[in-house]
């Protein structure tokens, strides 16, 4: 049963008095919970995160294209848009684009809408798009989906990356994508699909905290700070609520919803379920290429996929679909 508080909670306060000021502290104080988001969004901490190293991204590159230096971005462009120019593009929750243009960059789109409840990262955005060359090519604005009109067979693709675990009544944010969509049109995920507000099983708790206990010190330092991760904890509700009442709010009902919804053309298991928890806070120490360094990650690759084998649902997934 998740707790509304547990003592991984107090051992994050720790490790957050040692990285932010006041005002961080301050902004999870408002009543509203959008302002809460942004300001969470709005920070400067992702060298802390496991999806920053080279090798997990060739590592979801393999899992999804079979090639660990094809990437995902070419791959769903040849196999289900090969040859196309013409193509109009929704991405929610974009962020400061780099997906989004990234895509623009190559060739296969008329126009890309893109939006974000953050306006900084809007203004990163087009100012990157107007640095490449590619502002008409791809409209950032600030939006909160909650408001957006997705309107009636508009789009070729809708692509959900890592954004569709902080919307709320995914079934119906799903329903409004699907008919946005042309009748060949694409929704494809990139998604964390885990158990809602990072509620972790204990299993999983387990292998990650027996991982800790036998890797290196030098590979344990937290972001940031002179402390030392020990232990992995399962979040506190409240602390969840009151850092970002957005993060995977509702993450466990979004391939239930997409596969009653739509016909499922393609899904890849991209793991994480040990990665995500073990590298959170200590991805940066990973990031010196290195034969030790080379070793620990193949080893902690090899042990999520293991525990993957067991048969646990993933956490993160990869997911093409149509209208049936």
């Amino acid at each position: 049963m998740a707790a509304w508080i547990t003592k991984g909670d107090l051992v994050d306060l720790n490790q957050r008095l040692s990285q932010k000021t006041g005002s961080f502290f301050l902004s999870k104080l408002s009543l509203s919970g959008k302002k809460r988001v942004i300001s969470t969004w709005d920070e400067n901490i992702l060298p802390a995160h496991w999806w920053i190293l080279p090798q997990v991204k060739q590592r979801w590159n393999e899992k999804i294209t079979g090639d660990p230096n094809r990437e995902i971005e070419n791959y769903i462009l040849q196999k289900y848009f090969d040859g196309r120019s013409d193509l109009c593009a929704l991405m929610p929750g974009c962020g400061e684009g780099h997906l989004e243009l990234k895509f623009a960059s190559l060739g296969n789109f008329q126009i890309i809408e893109a939006f974000d409840i953050v306006e900084a990262n809007i203004r990163v955005a087009k100012e990157d798009a107007g640095k490449q060359g590619l502002e008409k090519k791809i409209n950032f604005f600030t939006q909160d989906i909650y408001d957006y009109l997705f309107g009636q067979e508009k789009y070729d693709l809708v692509y959900f990356n890592s954004s569709l675990h902080h919307f709320k009544n995914v079934e119906k944010i799903i329903d409004s994508a699907k008919s946005s969509l042309k009748n060949d049109g694409l929704l494809i995920i990139n998604e964390y699909t885990g158990p809602a507000r990072f509620q972790w099983t204990k299993e999983q708790l387990q292998k990650v905290n027996k991982l800790l206990a036998d890797m290196p010190e030098s590979f344990r330092k937290k972001w940031k700070t002179n402390l030392i991760k020990k232990r992995e904890y399962r979040p506190g509700l409240f602390r969840m609520i009151l850092s970002d009442p957005s993060e995977a709010v509702e993450s466990g009902r979004i391939l239930p919803a997409l596969r009653s919804q739509l016909s499922e053309l393609e899904y890849s298991a991209m793991g994480g379920n040990i990665l995500h928890l073990l590298l959170k806070d200590i991805a940066h120490n990973f990031l010196e290429d290195n034969i030790e360094t080379t070793q620990l990650l193949e080893k902690l690759f090899k042990q999520e996929d293991e525990f993957l084998s067991t048969g646990v649902q993933p956490d993160f997934s990869f997911g093409v679909y149509q209208k049936s």
